[in-house]
C-alpha cells in the first residue's frame, strides 16, 4: 500500500472452487479493480469456505482446492487487481485467528438464526438423499458465523457482498451488536455496509439467459471460462440463445440479446444506449461476431499477463500480506479476550 491516508476497510472474498468466469470478471473483479483507489482492500481467497460441503460430496481433494486457490490468485492479478492496492491473502494462512473468531462468534449464535438461511434450506434440498436422508451439512449451516468472522477480524468497515449474502451479512451485524451490547462494550463496528463497488453488470448463462453464469453449470457452453481459448470463446458467443426476431433491442425481454449487450457495455466500458446506437444496425450474426473479437481480446490480454506471473513471487506478496494481517488479527483477539474478562 502506498498511501499514508488512512481509508476505509473493504473485505470481500472468492471461493476457490473452480475456474473463474466471465460473469465473474464483469460482476466482481472489475468494480474491485475500479475502486481500488477508494478502500484499503483485503481480497479473501476463501479456501476454507471451500470445505463447507464435504469433499466426498464435491468429489475433490484438498489437494484440488490448493491448486484451484492458487490458480485464482493468478487470474485475480491478471485481471488488474493492483498488489499494491489490495491485500490478496489466504483465508488458511490465518486459518488459527479465523477459527479461532469463529468459534467465539458461534458460541454467541442462536440455532435458529443459522437454520432460517436461504442458502442453508436449499443447499440440504439439494443434497438430500433419494430416500429422504438429510446430508451431512453442519459446515452449510455454520458457514455464516465464519464469514462473520472474516470480516470482524480486520473491523471491515464495508463489505463486498452478492444478493445471496445478504442474509449472512445481517446476521454478521446482529452477532456484533449482540457481543457489544452483553459485554458492554464496542469492540465490533457498530455498523456493517454492505458495497456493491458500482456494481458490474449481472452476466447471464449465454445457453439460458434466464440464469446467472456460474463456474459451477453442468453446461459449459453457457459460460466463458477465463482458460477459453479463441475459438472456444467465439463458438460460444456465435452459439448463444437470442430469438427469431435478429433485430437488436434494449428490451429486456428478449433476454439472450439483453445478456449480449451488457457484456459488450461493460467490456468497452459504455453504457448499454451507448453500445445500442453504435451497433443496432447490425443483425445477430455481425453483432455477435463484433461482440466475440471484444472478449476474445481482453480475454487474451488477461491470459497472456496470467503466464507472465511468477510463482515466487506469488509466495513472497501471500507472506507479506498475512504476516501484516496476522498482527491486526491477533491484536482484535487479544481486546476481546481483555475486554471479555480473559486474562
Amino acid at each position: 500500500m502506498n498511501s499514508t491516508a488512512k481509508k476505509p476497510i473493504l473485505i470481500c472474498g472468492i471461493q476457490p472452487t473452480s475456474t473463474l468466469t466471465l460473469g465473474n470478471y464483469i460482476g466482481s473483479l472489475l468494480p474491485l479493480i475500479k475502486n481500488q483507489d477508494k478502500y484499503d482492500s483485503i481480497l479473501l481467497i476463501a479456501d476454507l469456505h471451500a470445505y463447507t460441503i464435504p469433499l466426498a460430496i464435491q468429489k475433490i481433494s484438498f489437494q484440488t482446492i490448493e491448486e484451484r486457490s492458487w490458480e485464482l490468485i493468478k487470474w485475480v492479478i491478471a485481471s488488474g487487481v493492483d498488489t499494491e492496492k489490495t491485500r490478496i491473502v489466504l483465508q488458511s494462512d490465518l486459518k488459527a485467528e479465523h477459527l479461532e473468531l469463529f468459534y467465539f462468534l458461534l458460541t454467541h449464535t442462536k440455532l435458529g438464526e443459522l437454520q432460517i438461511m436461504t442458502q442453508y434450506k436449499f443447499l440440504m434440498n439439494r443434497f438430500k438423499e433419494p430416500n429422504g436422508t438429510e446430508p451431512n451439512l453442519f459446515g452449510v449451516l455454520v458457514y455464516p458465523v465464519l464469514m462473520a468472522a472474516d470480516i470482524l477480524l480486520y473491523d471491515s468497515e464495508y463489505l463486498a457482498v452478492g444478493e445471496d449474502q445478504t442474509q449472512h451479512l445481517e446476521l454478521c451485524s446482529e452477532l456484533s451488536s449482540r457481543i457489544n451490547r452483553l459485554y458492554s462494550c464496542n469492540i465490533f463496528p457498530s455498523k456493517l455496509s454492505p458495497v456493491h463497488l458500482g456494481a458490474g453488470a449481472k452476466i447471464m448463462d449465454l445457453v439460458d439467459p434466464s440464469k446467472k453464469m456460474s463456474k459451477s453449470t453442468t453446461n459449459p457452453d453457457g459460460v466463458i471460462f477465463f482458460a477459453d481459448s479463441p475459438k472456444e470463446i467465439t463458438q460460444k458467443i456465435m452459439r448463444a440463445k437470442t430469438d427469431s426476431l435478429n433485430q437488436l433491442s434494449l428490451d429486456k425481454s428478449q433476454e439472450g440479446i439483453h445478456n449480449l449487450l451488457s457484456i459488450y457495455s461493460s467490456l468497452s466500458e459504455k453504457s448499454l444506449e451507448e453500445v445500442f446506437e453504435s451497433v443496432k444496425s447490425l443483425n445477430y450474426k455481425e453483432f455477435k461476431e463484433q461482440l466475440s473479437k471484444l472478449v476474445v481480446e481482453r480475454m487474451g490480454a488477461i491470459q497472456e499477463r496470467y503466464s507472465q506471473i511468477k510463482d515466487q513471487d506469488i509466495k513472497e506478496m501471500l507472506k507479506k500480506n498475512s504476516d501484516y494481517l496476522r498482527e491486526i488479527a491477533r491484536k482484535k483477539l487479544e481486546l476481546i479476550y481483555s475486554t471479555v474478562g480473559k486474562s
